[in-house]
């Protein structure tokens, strides 16, 4: 199943954080910087094909991994 038939879905919490789901399983959670900086590129994003690229494991492997001093091997810009 590819990300137009089980896309990605972003919530955003009273207290700032961003709770990303696909299905009915919450991927990751984020807060602080990296949910202001990820809602900024969702924002500017030209199209929901470029927003669920950006929610894509690849990233949100990348902010779990610098969150926790990891090296994941993929770079992260926004």
């Amino acid at each position: 199943m590819g990300l137009n038939d089980d896309p990605f879905s972003v919530q955003h919490t009273k207290s700032g954080m961003l709770r990303i789901s696909r299905g009915l399983q919450v991927v990751v959670t984020l807060g602080g910087k990296w949910a202001e900086r990820l809602t900024t590129a969702l924002d500017a994003a030209e199209n929901e094909d470029a927003r669920q690229q950006l929610l894509a494991p690849a990233p949100l492997a990348t902010i779990g991994a610098a969150m926790s001093g990891r090296s994941s091997g993929v770079s992260l810009s926004f």
